[in-house]
């Protein structure tokens, strides 16, 4: 089995994402920053890519925009039978209007395939420089935490928006597999970016990542160059022994 995960950022025409998603070979693919209600031509992205791609596919609001009508979250999509749905917010909505980065609502969007493996996916905060603030701690304890009461066998991964040295990451990496590439490869970001004074134009941050439960193997993983979003997908092949 084969499965994708990318941030797809919010900018990025759909367009170019079916694009991308067209030419690669996958099975599920889990899908960060899906928009409702940005794109002038297309207002629900998740209908949008289950449309022309001809697949399932579960969507989980993280946060809404009132102001500008539009809201954002995590898609998964797949071409095997869902036998269940589910998801969790290890961050709460904000009540804000325009809440920032580090301030919205963060949920882990999940799949059950009929074979009982259980595929999870998340997006979490931002933080300049990517620092361990006490927010960002907090969503990471009810993040792990979460991942401990779940039933085996799992696949997560998505944008955790940490660095390899983070606690978050080094937790995760003692209690579960490394699915995704070695960590010193990196995933972010393809397009300037500048927010509060923090400042990158080059491709120099692993903030992507995939781990599984222990019956899952992975066979081959690699990242995906593409000149589409900011950031670049991971397609991991694994075996559920």
């Amino acid at each position: 089995m084969k499965i994708l995960t990318w941030n797809i950022w919010y900018k990025e025409d759909p367009k170019n994402v079916l694009e991308l998603l067209k030419s690669t070979e996958w099975d599920v693919c889990c899908l960060q920053e899906v928009m409702r209600g940005f794109h002038p031509e297309v207002e629900d992205v998740t209908e949008y890519l289950k449309k022309n791609l001809c697949v399932e596919g579960y969507f989980a609001i993280a946060q809404g925009r009132s102001e500008k009508g539009w809201s954002q979250g995590n898609l998964i999509l797949s071409r095997l039978p869902i036998a269940d749905t589910f998801s969790y917010f290890i961050q709460d909505k904000s009540d804000d209007l325009e809440p920032s980065f580090s301030d919205e609502g963060r949920v882990v969007t999940g799949i059950e395939l009929e074979n009982s493996l259980k595929i999870l996916a998340t997006h979490m905060s931002y933080t300049p420089q990517f620092e361990e603030t006490a927010k960002k701690n907090t969503e990471s304890e009810r993040l792990t935490e979460y991942l401990k009461e779940l039933e085996q066998p799992f696949v997560f991964c998505g944008d955790l928006n940490a660095v390899p040295t983070s606690n978050l990451i080094q937790n995760l990496s003692q209690d579960y597999k490394n699915l995704s590439p070695n960590f010193t490869e990196p995933t972010w970001t393809t397009k300037p970016f500048s927010h509060e004074g923090f400042e990158v134009d080059t491709l120099t941050y692993r903030l992507d990542y995939m781990f599984g439960s222990k019956e899952v193997e992975m066979i081959d993983s690699k990242i995906i160059q593409t000149k589409f979003s900011d950031h670049l997908p991971i397609l991991t092949e694994i075996k559920n022994n």
